[in-house]
C-alpha cells in the first residue's frame, strides 16, 4: 500500500521544525536514550522524529507497513552527516597527544608502532 501525497507532505511539515541542527548533534554524539543499542543511527533518528510527531498527525496510517512508513521518512530526513574516519582519529590522536613518529629505521611515520614498540614494516 503506497502512502498518498498529503499523508507525505503531513508527515514533512510536521517532522521539518523538529529536524535541528542540535537534536543532529545530540544523536551523533550519542545522547540520547539506549544510544548503546542503536546498530542503525539515521534509522533510530528518523523513526524518533516519527513517533515524537505520530500522535500530533491527523491522518491514519492503519495498514501501512513500516516499510513504506521508512520509505518516506528516508525521503524527508536526510541522514546524519558523520565526520569521515581520518578526521577523527587526528581529533582523538591531537586531543590525546598522540605523535605519529617516523620509524628510525624505514622513516614511515603512517603506522603506529606495534605493542613491542616496533615498527611493523621493518620491525626496528
Amino acid at each position: 500500500m503506497k502512502i498518498q501525497q498529503d499523508v507525505r507532505e503531513q508527515i514533512a511539515k510536521a517532522i521539518e521544525p523538529l529536524d535541528t541542527q542540535e537534536r543532529r548533534q545530540r544523536y551523533l554524539d550519542g545522547n540520547f536514550d539506549r544510544a548503546y543499542a542503536v546498530s542503525d543511527l539515521d534509522k533510530r533518528y528518523r523513526w524518533d522524529l516519527f513517533w515524537t510527531v505520530r500522535p500530533h498527525l491527523a491522518v491514519s496510517l492503519h495498514g501501512l507497513k513500516d516499510t513504506h512508513i521508512d520509505t518516506v521518512l528516508r525521503k524527508i530526513v536526510a541522514p546524519l552527516e558523520r565526520k569521515p574516519l581520518d578526521q577523527v582519529k587526528a581529533e582523538i590522536e591531537a586531543e590525546l597527544g598522540i605523535v605519529n613518529e617516523p620509524c628510525k629505521g624505514c622513516g614511515r611515520d603512517d603506522l603506529p608502532l606495534h605493542v613491542d614498540y616496533k615498527c611493523p614494516e621493518c620491525h626496528s
